[in-house]
């Protein structure tokens, strides 16, 4: 017994520990180096994001240039495609599809609280109906109010979303539905209001009442029966309840007698164009007129106030043979008095 020795393992416990902050290390570099390539990579892939979205804002801006003039493109391998693709000295960077539709089936829109919106609908058949939809872009609850609440809202902080909408349709597809009279006594006005029941019954010979709209989700919508073969219309849309700094989504979509939805001409036009720079795509999608004037180009715009005015002073003058302009210098005196109304224009 006395010639055998007993081993000192001590030393091994070191050899583990050392082993095993090796090991901890070595995870911690291994995180650090994949942490570092990935933020390398989010960088990378942003600066592709960027080229490529200036791609896409390029040609989509060349589109626009001669929206009149571009036909319609539906197909990513239609030539006629070509002619809009903006040249990049970057070869990585390319335009891969433009799409052009002129005639979408439905017109879409952006309004502020502080100013609504005028535009024309046409479509190639005669309208029978039309639908609108609305929501906010910045929602501070999805709920509306009850349909028994008050309707002097304008002060009330609660009521935020959705907005209460006031509309207005008025014809304008022959000359003669520019007359005075005639935009007096076909145009249609109400108030839409936002509500957790079924939407009522609108019909455009009924005109001047509030009516209740039916909102899931946060949308509400309504549907207004139109009383005549027209298949042009001018419609103002204005939301003015909506929260600070909030917008509202609108959406207008035409049907026919048989409740077909239809397509719109010369109405709006939407471009879509998808460029891509490497292995990182971008889409972007813009909504633009195509036309805005009042009839048959013989006015230049269409103001939001052709046919609300605070004041009883003319702002749009409107002849017996169609023609359209506005006279703001002749419809207020240098005293700020109104002219007297001219009952033949």
């Amino acid at each position: 017994m006395s010639g055998l020795r007993l081993r000192d393992n001590s030393g091994f416990a070191s050899v583990v520990v050392a082993l095993i902050l090796v090991l901890v290390f070595s995870l911690i570099s291994l995180g650090f180096a994949q942490i570092s390539r990935r933020e390398q990579q989010n960088a990378l892939n942003q600066q592709l994001a960027t080229k490529a979205s200036y791609a896409a804002e390029s040609s989509i801006n060349k589109v626009l240039k001669n929206i009149k003039d571009v036909p319609p493109i539906s197909s990513c391998n239609d030539p006629a495609q070509t002619t809009y693709r903006v040249v990049s000295l970057d070869t990585n960077t390319k335009i891969t599809c433009i799409l052009v539709n002129k005639s979408p089936s439905s017109y879409d829109a952006i309004i502020s609280p502080s100013s609504g919106k005028a535009f024309v609908i046409e479509t190639s058949d005669t309208i029978g109906a039309f639908e609108f939809k609305w929501k906010s872009t910045n929602p501070k609850y999805t709920n509306p109010l009850p349909d028994n609440s008050k309707t002097n809202i304008k002060n009330d902080t609660n009521y935020t979303f959705p907005s209460i909408v006031m509309l207005g349709i008025t014809p304008l597809e022959t000359a003669d539905d520019y007359k005075r009279q005639n935009l007096i006594e076909q145009t249609f006005y109400g108030v839409l209001y936002p509500s957790s029941s079924s939407s009522e019954s609108v019909n455009s010979n009924e005109r001047g009442k509030k009516y209740l709209a039916k909102c899931i989700a946060g949308e509400c919508s309504t549907r207004v029966a139109m009383v005549g073969a027209k298949s042009r219309y001018l419609i103002q849309f204005a939301a003015p309840y909506g929260g600070p700094g909030d917008k509202t989504n609108v959406e207008v979509i035409a049907y026919n007698n048989s409740g077909t939805q239809l397509s719109t001409t010369n109405t709006q036009a939407e471009v879509d164009v998808t460029a891509k720079s490497q292995d990182v795509l971008k889409r972007t999608k813009v909504r633009v007129p195509l036309s805005n004037n009042l009839y048959q180009n013989r006015a230049t715009s269409v103001p939001s106030f052709s046919l609300y005015a605070s004041s009883i002073c003319k702002r749009i003058v409107t002849g017996e043979d169609g023609t359209s302009f506005l006279d703001t210098n002749n419809a207020v005196a240098n005293d700020g008095s109104c002219y007297p109304l001219n009952d033949n224009l």
